[in-house]
Formats: structure tokens, sequence, C-alpha cells
């Protein structure tokens, strides 16, 4: 088995896997699959200061807690994934710091205007957030957009 963004692959089989096994927590993305938590941009293009919009679920039964959660966000530079923003861990918080399986998503706004100049918007290209909770797994979630 293995999880890839919004993709889980399961191999059935007597024969085995031509990939060959996959440890489970051997990235970031597999710890994070532990806690049951999804992130996906809810569109994969944005215009130029546009809100980019995210949702976050929780796909298995129980809680996780999203205390002391952050996110930052990364632009690709030519192959090449650099931080471009990032939340403080201490002043950015959910309403409700909780989140339920079946119950209500999270929804996660990044305003691409800088400091609240509207003149100063994200450039056009590809960009991925890093979701980080902390408390309920280790690793990051991503979900990568593009500014077009």
């Amino acid at each position: 088995m293995a999880i890839d963004g919004d993709y889980a692959v399961v191999w059935f089989g007597q024969d085995s896997d031509p990939a060959g096994p996959v440890p489970a927590t051997d990235t970031p993305e597999a710890e994070a699959a532990y806690a049951g938590l999804t992130l996906a941009a809810r569109k994969a293009e944005y215009a130029q200061g546009e809100t980019v919009e995210f949702v976050l679920r929780k796909a298995t039964p129980g809680s996780a807690s999203l205390v002391g959660a952050y996110y930052e966000i990364e632009k690709d530079v030519v192959g090449e994934w650099r931080s471009y923003y990032r939340t403080n861990p201490d002043s950015w918080r959910f309403r409700t710091p909780v989140i339920e399986f079946g119950g209500v998503a999270k929804a996660i706004q990044w305003d691409q205007r800088q400091r609240g100049d509207p003149d100063n918007v994200a450039s056009r290209g590809g960009y991925r957030m890093k979701f980080y909770a902390p408390e309920a797994f280790d690793g990051s979630l991503t979900a990568e957009f593009a500014i077009v």
C-alpha cells in the first residue's frame, strides 16, 4: 500500500508488487496519513490576487488535534521548492482546534496579497501548501496549485 497526495494504491495478487514494498512511514505524507487527514486545494489554478482555498478533512474515524497547526506556501523555482510564505504557529489558529471524522471540513485560505498590499500579489507559477499539525502527526500534508 502507498499514499501519494490524493491517491492511495493497494497491490492485490499472488505475484509481488514490481515496485517493491513501500515502508509505512518512509515519507512525511505516509506519517501524516496515520492521522487520517487529507488536504486539497479547491481548484488547481487561481488568478493573480485571488484568495487560494484549501479543504482539510478527517478521513478516518476519530478526531485529530489542530492545536499549534500552521502552514507554509512554497514556490516551484526551476524545479526546486522554495519557501514563499509561512504562518506563525503561535498566532495562526483554527477557531475549533479539533477536527472530527464525518464532521465539517476545515477551510484554509491564503491571501496572495502580501502585507495587505493589493498590488503585491504572487507571481505566476507552481505553488504548494505544506500543512503541519504537530499534535496530530509528524511531517506535513501537501496540496499543489498554480497561479495563472
